[in-house]
C-alpha cells in the first residue's frame, strides 16, 4: 500500500495567540538605565508626537479621562509634582499611561523609586530647563530629543555631558518652558515654536569656584 504525504505542512491554529495589544504605542523611555534617563514629562510629549496629536489632545482625550476623579487639565499643569515627583498624582498618572502603553517601567521616570529618600515638595525647577546643545547633538544624530529626569531637580544647575550652565528661558523670545508642553513638540518653544537646540563654542565659566561647585552637587 503506497502512503500518501501531504502536498503543505499543517498549522495548529489552535496554539497561535495574539500578545496583548497596547491602547497607546509601547514607546521605549530614552535613557533607560543611565542617570540621563527620561522625564515622564518628557516621555508623554514624545508619546504624542510619535501619535501626530498635541500634548493637550493626548492628555485631555485619552490619559485623563482614566485618572479618578477626574481632573481638570487646568489643575495637573499647576505643579511638575503631578507628573514628575512622588505623590498620589503621580501614581495615578503612572498607571493610566500604564495601561495605555503596557509598559510596567514608568515609574522609573519619576521620583518614584526614590519616595523614602526625597521630599515631595521644592525638589523641582519652576521650569523646564534644558541644554541646546544636547538638543542639537540629537537632532544632528538623528536620536530621541528629549528632557532627562535629573535637568528637573532643583539642585541640578549644569549639563554634566558638556560642561555648561542648563538653560532657564528660550533664548529668542525669553520664555520659560513649562514641564508640559501642550503644542509645541519636543525640543522646541513652548512660545515662539522656535528651536531650541544650538551648536555653542566650549563654556568658559566666569566664577570658576561657583561653577565646580554646582558640577559637584550634581
Amino acid at each position: 500500500m503506497i502512503e500518501v504525504q501531504p502536498m503543505y505542512e499543517s498549522w495548529n491554529l489552535d496554539a497561535f495567540r495574539l500578545p496583548p495589544r497596547s491602547h497607546l504605542y509601547s514607546l521605549q523611555p530614552a535613557g533607560m538605565g543611565t542617570e540621563v534617563i527620561e522625564s515622564l514629562t518628557s516621555y508623554v510629549a514624545r508619546l504624542a508626537e510619535i501619535h501626530r496629536v498635541s500634548v493637550r489632545r493626548l492628555l485631555s482625550e485619552k490619559i485623563l479621562l482614566l485618572i479618578k476623579p477626574p481632573t481638570p487639565l487646568k489643575d495637573q499643569l499647576q505643579a511638575a509634582q503631578t507628573w514628575l515627583g512622588a505623590t498620589p498624582g503621580v501614581i495615578k498618572a503612572v498607571g493610566c499611561l500604564q495601561r495605555l502603553t503596557l509598559r510596567q517601567d514608568l515609574q522609573n521616570l519619576t521620583l518614584l523609586p526614590w519616595q523614602k529618600q526625597l521630599p515631595t515638595t521644592a525638589v523641582f525647577h519652576p521650569a523646564q530647563p534644558f541644554c541646546p546643545v544636547c538638543y542639537e547633538e540629537a537632532r544632528n544624530a538623528e536620536a530621541e530629543v528629549y528632557e532627562p529626569l535629573l535637568w528637573t531637580l532643583a539642585a541640578v544647575n549644569v549639563c554634566l555631558r558638556h560642561h555648561r550652565y542648563l538653560y532657564l528661558w528660550c533664548p529668542y523670545c525669553g520664555g520659560k518652558q513649562p514641564f508640559l508642553r501642550l503644542e509645541a513638540r519636543p525640543g522646541y518653544c513652548s512660545n515662539c515654536r522656535v528651536w531650541l537646540g544650538m551648536e555653542l563654542p566650549p563654556f568658559v565659566a566666569t566664577e570658576p569656584e561657583e561653577f565646580d561647585w554646582h558640577v559637584r552637587l550634581t
